[in-house]
């Protein structure tokens, strides 16, 4: 069983590895998506602005055209006072001359607003088109490195893989079934660890003494009560790891 637990051990540190690269691979993708939905979001944005810019000018068109057709108004109302024949006619000549002035001039007003609205979206609409030209470059370039990292990942965990099937082989039935049991529970976790001064160093919560001597033993398979983790004797590991070493 000692054995069994050593192989066991190797094959959790090849899982854990491939975990870290399917998940750091993911983390990217992640990212990208993101910065993806932030680009639509801006884009969205500088299309309905566009639009809106649009609107303003098709109503300043208006507003110009307006003003062209009162000033046409004046110069009629202006051209009365030749055939004016009384005070009274020549009163309501001046009324109507002086409302079509106050006209052009409210709508005049208006055109002038409407013309600083419009340079005030065409400088807004080019800072953003700017932008967004840079963000997308910027993504372009980010899932191009990303597709380069990924397939070294990918690479990568195809050996693990290998590696993994070729340990698994070594492994008892029971003890490997065991181990997948417990990782498909506690995904990206340790389903090996190991117990120290009569405690798991997974939960940390204490062993029964007995427990903790058949662990000693090392002669079958020994699981925490608790966390329900695969446990292994530390010192025994240590001891073997510098037996290697001197």
């Amino acid at each position: 069983m000692k054995q069994q637990l050593k192989l066991l051990r190797q094959l959790q540190e090849l899982d854990l590895e491939k975990d870290k690269l399917e998940e750091r691979i993911g983390k990217d993708r992640e990212r990208l998506q993101s910065s993806s939905f932030v680009l639509e979001g801006l884009s969205s944005d500088l299309e309905a602005q566009r639009e809106q810019l649009e609107g303003t000018r098709g109503l300043h068109r208006s507003k110009r055209l307006e003003v062209e057709e009162t000033q046409g108004r004046l110069n009629d109302a202006k051209n009365k006072f030749h055939g004016v024949t009384n005070s009274r006619e020549y009163a309501a000549a001046e009324r109507e001359v002086e409302g079509f002035k106050k006209s052009i001039s409210q709508i005049e007003e208006e055109v002038g607003q409407l013309s600083a609205a419009i340079n005030e979206a065409e400088s807004q609409i080019s800072e953003r088109e700017a932008k967004i030209a840079e963000l997308r470059r910027e993504l372009d370039e980010d899932q191009a490195s990303i597709e380069v990292a990924a397939k070294e990942i990918q690479d990568r965990a195809t050996v693990i893989s290998n590696q993994i099937t070729a340990l698994g082989k070594d492994i008892q039935a029971p003890v490997i079934g065991r181990y997948r049991f417990i990782r498909s529970r506690r995904p990206g976790q340790r389903a090996v660890v190991s117990a120290s001064d009569g405690a798991c160093t997974g939960c940390f919560m204490r062993l029964p003494p007995q427990l903790y001597i058949e662990l000693q033993r090392g002669t079958k398979l020994e699981t925490c009560q608790n966390c329900q983790r695969i446990l292994y004797f530390e010192a025994e590991v240590k001891s073997a790891d510098e037996s290697a070493i001197s």
